[in-house]
């Protein structure tokens, strides 16, 4: 199953596909909100075989921490088996096993959204110029 930003991500497209015995989350959570990095978690038991491996990393920096992913992992029924946090590049790699009982999956629901995650960025730095040249433009104005 490989999930990209052109493939679809509402679970009818994985009918056939699933379950799977290994399940690889890498390289995409920093285009996922939050809601649907825990949302993807919860639903990753309809797509786990019994004792499924789940290997997932995930940059050290930015919202939804390893330690957020690693219990949310918890919640849906995974024990972890191995972490390591990388130092070069700031990555924390982990290994979790499926313990609970396969759920049977349900198309027509959205797993997540991909987002860019540039755009949070760019709409913040904008505020701070509109904020910087509000102040700019009020300082002109003010007679001395």
């Amino acid at each position: 199953m490989i999930c990209s930003a052109s493939s679809p991500t509402i679970p009818v497209a994985y009918v056939g596909a699933v379950p799977a015995s290994l399940i690889i989350l890498a390289g995409f959570f920093t285009f996922l909100g939050g809601a649907d990095i825990d949302r993807m978690i919860a639903m990753l038991p309809q797509f786990c075989a019994v004792e499924a491996t789940v290997v997932w990393a995930r940059g050290t920096t930015g919202s939804n921490s390893a330690a957020h992913i690693s219990e949310l992992l918890r919640r849906a029924q995974f024990v972890e088996v191995e972490t390591e946090v990388l130092e070069q590049p700031s990555l924390h790699v982990g290994v979790a096993q499926f313990a609970g009982t396969p759920v049977a999956l349900e198309p027509g629901i959205r797993i997540f959204t991909f987002r860019d995650p540039n755009a949070s960025r760019a709409k913040r730095m904008l505020r701070r110029l509109r904020r910087k040249w509000g102040r700019t433009r009020s300082r002109l104005r003010r007679p001395r």
